[in-house]
């Protein structure tokens, strides 16, 4: 039991409820005390935002390595879609409801909030979108030019913005929830307005939570992970939103949830929870385009006309990009669309704000626990120059369970894999692009395809193809060993024999290093292809063609005869 309330949902609820009943019984001179607190907090919260941003976002870029920039694009695209789709799916809503619902748009008689007893500005030391440019840019260039000392310097910064939220920021979050339901509570906004609007809130709300169930089913079916790995870690997250109605305030909570998850990788939770806290606003976007047409409804008697939505909608994509994860922030960046595109007066866009207010918090909520779902969808990318410069480690790259086709058949990583890898380990089910391996000067692979030009240039390392290769196999290749599996007996016509000569595997130290391998490979990828391979060993190993480059086998055979000569010096010395 004690254990239950000192945990973080239990005081974020109790800072909820706190909050609505001392709204009702506190007068106009205690509120003033409530409000200058909130406001405190608030400052401070609002402070470490970009500190947060800075600590997670640019140290993740490094750890990503020469990758990140395409991956940063990727998530960007996503989180684009995901916000035009929850509209589009909110805009076909409206006009399929609206105009069956009665709604009435009377919002007065609320009570004004007393002003702050006294003012503690905090500034920010740069606004959010000047932290999240900042962060990005910083990290990218630190990984373009290889500055250990600039990477190190940011993983220490990650180490400080961390005991920042742990020890300061989720402490204060159940006190800041409490103060903002206290003024909502004592304004009247959930006692008079909310019963007012009950209908739309309502709908709003299913349109969040069927977004977020086809977000979660998409991310599934595209990592392959179980959704409810992630999304049942979220309830902190989805609570401390729609207590503060900020994705950024709710940003270290969120990181929180996020860590916990056995599915998503900690990398790209450092990177993609911080990033989406700030780009990925589907909620906001689901319940602006729904209150933007009732309010039309409303008040100029009838919806925008289809072009009309479907430009706003394509707009309010790009506009929440941008938008600060701050309370109303989607809303105040598209004032614009809002007044330029639907043609809203004063009237429309003072009711447009005071709608949206009552729904903030379940869009942020929206919001946060999306970007769970596109974080998964990271987890589960890879795509050209993986592995790129590999200087050690393992990586390990499979389709996801259940798929119904055959993953030797399948393109599962781009082009240009494993360039100028230097050392380390990957095992790739599936058929890897162009230029695999291009070159590689001491890692070991195994893939089950490749393009063409696979091991141009490549200096060492071990390269295993379980299948078909492209045309100019080993161009310039001059060190290394390759393995390929010759299954139609047609490889010679898709080597390049400038360099190498090609062998059956017959000596038994080479046979053996194959066998591991494959052995390996199916270890860790669970490859059905390497199984059959491994239970029927002395008829697919007699398939495999070596590909060696003919220097570099004769100074092979140097160092085995050495070796020879060594060993028969050790036995006539014991002799």
């Amino acid at each position: 039991m004690k254990k239950l309330f000192n945990s973080l949902p239990f005081r974020l609820l109790l800072g909820i409820f706190v909050g609505i009943i001392l709204g009702q019984l506190f007068n106009e001179s205690t509120m003033g005390v409530v409000v200058t607190l909130q406001y405190i907090m608030g400052q401070l919260i609002t402070f470490c935002v970009p500190l947060i941003i800075i600590g997670f976002i640019a140290p993740s870029i490094t750890k990503l390595g020469k990758n990140a920039s395409r991956l940063l694009a990727v998530a960007i695209v996503i989180a684009y879609v995901s916000s035009v789709c929850a509209a589009f799916m909110s805009m076909g809503a409206g006009y399929g409801l609206i105009p069956h619902l009665s709604i009435d748009n009377n919002v007065a008689g609320l009570r004004e909030l007393p002003g702050v007893v006294f003012e503690l500005n905090i500034p920010q030391i740069m606004s959010v979108m000047s932290a999240l440019v900042l962060s990005v840019l910083v990290g990218l260039a630190a990984t373009w030019t290889n500055s250990k000392l600039t990477c190190d310097c940011l993983a220490e910064f990650q180490n400080i913005v961390l005991d920042i939220v742990s020890k300061v920021i989720i402490p204060i979050l159940p006190f800041y929830i409490a103060t903002t339901f206290c003024n909502l509570s004592y304004e009247g906004m959930i006692t008079h307005q909310l019963p007012a609007f009950i209908q739309i809130i309502l709908i709003v709300m299913a349109g969040h939570y069927i977004w977020l169930a086809v977000l979660y089913l998409l991310a599934c079916a595209y990592s392959g992970k179980n959704p409810w790995e992630v999304l049942r870690h979220y309830g902190p997250a989805y609570l401390t939103a729609v207590g503060t109605m900020s994705s950024a305030a709710t940003l270290g909570v969120a990181l929180e949830c996020a860590r916990k998850s056995k599915v998503l990788r900690k990398d790209m939770v450092s990177f993609g929870i911080p990033l989406f806290a700030n780009i990925h606003l589907c909620g906001s976007v689901l319940t602006e385009v729904f209150f933007c047409m009732t309010i039309s409804k409303i008040l100029y008697g009838k919806l925008p006309s289809v072009g009309t939505m479907i430009l706003f909608c394509l707009l309010l994509g790009i506009f929440a990009i941008g938008a600060p994860g701050v309370p109303g922030g989607t809303v105040m960046a598209s004032l614009g669309l809002i007044t330029g595109v639907l043609m809203f007066d004063n009237a429309g866009t003072a009711l447009m704000l005071a709608i949206f207010a009552l729904q903030d918090s379940f869009g942020t909520a929206c919001n946060v626990t999306g970007d769970g779902a596109l974080t998964l969808m990271l987890t589960g990318d890879c795509n050209d120059y993986m592995g790129k410069g590999l200087s050690g480690g393992k990586i390990v790259v499979r389709p996801p369970q259940g798929i119904p086709f055959k993953p030797e058949e399948n393109i599962i990583t781009g082009n240009v894999a494993l360039y100028g890898a230097t050392s380390g380990k990957a095992f790739i089910s599936g058929v890897a692009g162009e230029r695999f391996c291009v070159r590689n000067s001491g890692a070991t692979a195994v893939v089950e395809g490749v393009g063409d030009h696979c091991c141009e240039y490549m200096t060492g390392g071990r390269v295993v193809v379980l299948g078909q290769t492209g045309r100019n196999f080993a161009a310039g290749m001059s060190g290394g060993v390759a393995y390929v599996w010759n299954r139609d007996g047609n490889f010679d016509y898709f080597c390049n024999m400038e360099m190498v000569e090609l062998s059956l595997i017959e000596e038994a130290s080479y046979r053996k290093e194959l066998h591991e391998l494959i052995r390996q490979h199916y270890l860790y990828t669970g490859s059905k292809l390497a199984r059959t391979m491994l239970d029927d060993w002395p008829r697919y190993a007699d398939q495999f063609i070596q590909v060696v480059p003919i220097e570099y086998k004769k100074v092979l055979q140097e160092e085995q005869m050495q070796k020879l000569q060594q060993k028969i010096a050790e036995m006539q010395r014991d002799y």
